[in-house]
């Protein structure tokens, strides 16, 4: 039975099922014509946090196009197209060639390999296509090498064992409004799965860009681009594979700005590697993190949405403005409630016109070096009810979680910026966390289950204590403690 799988899940137990039996394993696709059936390792996206936020983000999106069986197929329906430099071949029917132009024009599966300097393009009439790549280096010199004019769905498969390269034109020979402009060009939902690789150069716009949704479930994908790296306009999914991208503009990008259920990224498992020009991910709508690994090595800002949740996971941010940030015309705000999260923002390192809440996993925050910018900056508050926090700063626009929180804090100001080790002990001086930076700070903020509401903390940088401070003495940016100021100690 094929299952739709989709976003708008009440159970995120079903969520992990995303991928199903998609997936090319390492003995698929390079299969000889003896096979009946690929069948395909199962790749799951790792959804299990229990997070109601996560569960509610998700069932306000819209569904996505992978199903069961996408990846799926019976090797005797296979055709296959060979690729001879300016010219192609085909095994059988639903292929026309003109010249270096091979037009896909029915639904069905078709297996490519070789070299061409030219165009695929694949216009099966709305009908489903799944195209194998196997072993294929496909480059244009006046436009997009691989164009998707009309279809119902596409799925590109890579082969197991193989290296597929695709690079379009620097500059194209049409340019009209709607005209393709990247190296791999889809006007229809796509999905990439497979075991294989693909490398994509785009030199003249984005390396990917599909007008609708794009999955990518498995597989390894390295991206350059002179604008952005990855592009799905309703929807980008990532549940697999590795996937390294380097741009100019955003790293991964969903832009669509008309339909609320739509414009949202979703990183589930596998591992993504970002160094941008601009955003590393960034959603009109929305950003989730549910699992995988995530590295922004190189940004503006990291990560940027109306609406952020991470709910597992690890995920690394290095911009030099806002680390995460919540912005749009109708912010909603920032959650965490699981995972691994490492901010090193020269801006703010959370930067929430909304809201934002901590309620679980562990978050560093190594903010600015200057006062101009905050560790954290939250319109409406940082409320903290579990997990761990580090934040590390400039003082200048300090600010602490609110009395909303259910968690204890402590948070102390420095008379000038130090470097190296920062312990938290209690009265008694038991250290009860210890955090080591190499980028200066001038404020530290530390919260987590063992901080005692009414508790005396004692605060050491480098080996030298510096202040002893009563727990939860609250402050907001550019004011002083409610408390009357880092440094006293709770009678």
């Amino acid at each position: 039975m094929i299952r739709r799988i989709h976003l708008g899940l009440a159970s995120l137990a079903l969520a992990a099922g995303l991928v199903g039996c998609s997936a090319l394993g390492s003995s698929d696709v390079s299969v000889a014509a003896t096979t009946t059936e690929t069948t395909t390792a199962t790749t799951s996206a790792t959804t299990d946090s229990g997070s109601d936020e996560l569960a509610a983000l998700l069932a306000e999106n819209e569904q996505s196009h992978l199903m069961d069986g996408d990846t799926v197929y019976d090797e005797s329906s296979v055709v296959d197209i060979s690729l001879n430099g300016t010219s192609a071949t085909a095994s059988g029917d639903g292929v026309e060639i003109s010249g270096s132009t091979v037009t896909i024009t029915a639904g069905g599966v078709y297996r490519l390999s070789g070299s061409l300097t030219g165009q695929i393009v694949v216009a099966p009439d709305a009908q489903e296509v799944k195209v194998i790549l196997n072993g294929v280096d496909l480059h244009s010199d006046t436009g997009s090498p691989f164009v998707v004019t009309d279809a119902e769905k596409v799925t590109l498969l890579l082969a197991a064992g193989t290296t597929n390269s695709m690079a379009d034109a620097t500059t194209y020979a049409h340019t009209s409004d709607g005209a393709p402009s990247s190296t791999i060009d889809s006007s229809s939902d796509l999905t990439i799965a497979g075991s294989g690789t693909l490398r994509l150069t785009g030199n003249n716009n984005d390396a990917i860009n599909s007008s609708d949704g794009l999955v990518i479930a498995e597989g390894t994908i390295e991206v350059t681009a002179v604008d952005d790296g990855i592009r799905g306009q309703d929807h980008v999914i990532i549940s697999g594979g590795t996937v390294r991208v380097t741009a100019t503009g955003d790293g991964v990008k969903a832009d669509n700005e008309t339909d609320t259920d739509r414009g949202f990224v979703w990183i589930s498992g596998g591992e993504l590697t970002v160094a941008s020009g601009d955003d590393g991910i960034t959603g009109f709508t929305d950003v989730a993190i549910s699992g995988g690994k995530v590295t922004v090595t190189e940004s503006v800002e990291g990560l940027e949405a109306q609406t952020i949740v991470i709910a597992d996971g690890e995920l690394s941010v290095t911009s030099s403005d806002d680390g995460i940030n919540i912005s749009g015309d109708a912010p909603t705000g920032l959650t965490i409630s699981g995972g691994t999260v490492v901010v090193d923002a020269d801006g703010d390192g959370i930067d929430s016109n909304g809201s934002a809440s901590i309620s679980g996993g562990s978050v560093t925050v190594l903010g600015p070096t200057n006062d101009g910018n905050g560790t954290i900056d939250v319109d409406q508050g940082l409320v903290i009810t579990g997990g761990e926090l580090w934040a590390l700063g400039s003082s200048g626009m300090a600010e602490t979680p609110t009395q909303a929180s259910t968690q204890g804090f402590v948070f102390t100001t420095l008379a000038s910026g130090a470097t190296g080790e920062v312990t938290i002990a209690d009265s008694n001086g038991t250290v009860i966390a210890s955090q080591e930076s190499t980028k200066q700070y001038a404020s530290i903020l530390y919260s987590g289950p063992a901080i005692d509401p009414e508790g005396n903390y004692r605060i050491t940088v480098g080996g030298t204590e510096v202040d002893t401070v009563a727990s939860n003495q609250y402050q907001r940016g550019m004011q002083p403690p409610a408390g009357g100021g880092p440094g006293g100690e709770r009678p």
